[in-house]
């Protein structure tokens, strides 16, 4: 995901294959349990490569292909998270990645936007995920707690007292790619049960 050549020769070939492409959902990510002063510098790059790199990379190539077909409203939606609002404790890396990404939406929606393309992202909360399940696992022991600790910590914090499901997160990320949407632009939005309001 993070190889610039790969990149360019998939986005290449859904080109010849479909056309114009009229949207992107970059929804890849990683994320390792780790405080700062143990984390690798080969986790970092992974990381950043997946979350934000490869974000890079191919919302570029995509908004070429929208550029050279004057598709007349693209939309690219990213996947952040509330951890880029407020870094959190043993998963640094993750949150530093996804506050960039929301950086990087902003400028590319300013950019983009003489294209007629909308750049938005999604900084969803808790989501019953695989991914959360094994955050559970990894990161409670850091807080001194057990998995379930963890978890009844984390969901006990979210107002809805309770994780998002994942049909919640995809129904507003297909919302964005609709020509409702158009006027959007350049922005976060959060979607996490009242946990974070910004």
């Amino acid at each position: 995901m993070s190889n610039e050549k790969e990149i360019e020769r998939v986005v290449a070939e859904v080109g010849r294959q479909a056309g114009a492409i009229h949207v992107l959902a970059n929804c890849a990510g990683r994320s390792v349990s780790s405080m700062l002063l143990d984390l690798s510098a080969e986790d970092w790059d992974a990381i950043l490569g997946i979350n934000l790199r490869a974000v890079f990379l191919l919302s570029r190539c995509v908004a070429k292909n929208m550029i050279a077909h004057k598709v007349p409203h693209g939309k690219i939606i990213s996947v952040s998270s509330i951890s880029s609002r407020m870094g959190e404790f043993g998963n640094g890396a993750y949150s530093v990645s996804k506050g960039a990404l929301n950086t990087l939406t902003q400028v590319m929606g300013l950019e983009f936007a003489q294209y007629g393309i909308s750049v938005t992202a999604v900084c969803p909360g808790y989501v019953d995920t695989e991914m959360l399940r094994e955050v559970f696992e990894t990161r409670g022991p850091l807080e001194g707690m057990t998995a379930q600790e963890y978890q009844d910590y984390l969901v006990g914090s979210v107002p809805m007292k309770r994780m998002a499901d994942p049909a919640e997160i995809g129904g507003f990320i297909r919302f964005l790619a609709t020509d409702e949407a158009n006027y959007i632009t350049g922005v976060a939005l959060t979607m996490a049960g009242g946990k974070m309001l910004i």
